[in-house]
């Protein structure tokens, strides 16, 4: 591996195999390197213009590589979505300057979900996907920040130390 990245996002496979997708800060790529057997591999995403800051990486139930992340050509949210032979990428959210902060959760039936944040008005925001429809801010005002789906969906107010969180 290369000392050319800026955000990772990192998960282990069934096996324990890491699995790291990050924002190539020279490039300006979304790349996704993998472990297995002790060789690492590393792949490019989306290689057009400035993509893949704040990426958030998760496995589907078939174990394949899904992560959401910032386009900057746009400020557009995107997703990519391994399916066993080739990536689908869509944008999610074009709204705004959007998927700053991006956290992506497969639950145990296999919905996925994005948490994220609107920089131009500061709102968190939640989205399923794949779909087009994007579900408005949480709550009016929120103003999220490094947020998190894991447990309940959980963010940092913008300019304060207070951790909030949003069921």
């Amino acid at each position: 591996m290369t000392n050319r990245t800026g955000i990772t996002s990192l998960v282990l496979d069934e096996s324990g195999n890491p699995y790291i997708a990050y924002y190539d800060d020279l490039s300006d790529n979304l790349n996704l390197a993998k472990k297995t057997g002790g060789t690492w591999t590393v792949e490019s995403i989306e290689t057009t213009g400035n993509v893949g800051q704040y990426p958030s990486l998760a496995l589907d139930l078939l174990g394949n590589p899904v992560i959401s992340y910032l386009d900057r050509n746009g400020f557009d949210l995107k997703y990519a979505a391994y399916d066993g032979t080739a990536w689908n990428i869509e944008t999610v959210d074009a709204t705004d300057n959007v998927g700053h902060h991006t956290s992506l959760h497969v639950d145990s039936v296999g919905n996925i979900g994005i948490s994220y944040v609107n920089a131009t008005d500061r709102d968190l925001k939640f989205a399923f996907v794949p779909t087009t429809v994007v579900i408005p801010a949480l709550s009016a005002g929120a103003k999220g920040l490094l947020v998190s789906l894991l447990f309940g969906l959980g963010y940092r107010r913008l300019g304060g130390n207070s951790k909030r969180a949003c069921r």
